[in-house]
């Protein structure tokens, strides 16, 4: 597993961009880490990044962890990538990834049509 991955783990969800605890330095050390992992990502550092999110936003750094996140979708099947999903701590990321997961489907079928 990445040490970036590892690092992240420690840290732990990522706060709001509200939470009256978050500091530049913060918000930094997400993005860094973050910006350092390759893609694709393994199953089990994704089971690690899935539980990230923060519940709503932390200044756009939640879009590259979803990117991420979305990379392993290509190395597992649809139903394990949607029981992956459902670990997710963020409502609103959760139904994004779902939605997403779903266009992606839906195109699939029409281009094949």
């Amino acid at each position: 597993m990445r040490k970036e991955v590892e690092q992240l783990a420690l840290m732990g969800a990522m706060p709001n961009e509200t939470d009256e605890r978050i500091t530049a330095e913060l918000i930094y050390e997400y993005e860094d880490l973050l910006c350092k992992i390759v893609k694709p990502i393994t199953w089990d550092e994704a089971h690690i990044l899935i539980k990230l999110f923060p519940p709503t936003a932390l200044y756009g750094i939640e879009w590259t962890l979803l990117h991420l996140i979305e990379s392993v979708y290509s190395e597992i099947n649809s139903l394990e990538y949607r029981e992956l999903i459902n670990e997710c701590n963020s409502t609103e990321f959760k139904e994004m990834l779902v939605q997403r997961l779903n266009n992606s489907q839906q195109k699939k079928v029409t281009n094949k049509a």
